[in-house]
């Protein structure tokens, strides 16, 4: 498996979207205002930010994995910090050692 992590660039957009839908699959669910076009627009507005970004994991031209980092604060203790968020692997991958990568 030779999986390339790269940060997402506003063409990923559609298979970014379709693994962030994923995360909505039992046992979790649809937060109860959640639209595409909100979706969307979040993930053009992360791309875009120099404080966030989406990381995916291809397998050759495939969207296999997603997540997305933001820098929050300045920690006086420990410098930079970030949030992950948004953690998925395709469905169809899960259980491959994709997150070793």
């Amino acid at each position: 498996m030779g999986i390339e992590i790269r940060p997402a660039t506003l063409s990923d957009e559609e298979g970014a979207l379709y693994l962030l839908e994923q995360l909505f699959e039992p046992p979790g669910g649809v937060p109860p205002d959640y639209t595409r076009q909100r979706s969307s627009a979040s993930f053009r507005w992360a791309v875009e930010q120099p404080n966030a970004d989406i990381l995916l994991a291809f397998d050759g031209n495939e969207a296999v994995g997603l997540t997305s980092v933001y820098a929050d604060i300045q920690s006086l203790g420990f410098g930079p910090k970030c949030w992950l968020q948004d953690m998925v692997v395709d469905n169809e991958r899960r259980s491959e050692g994709m997150a070793s990568s």
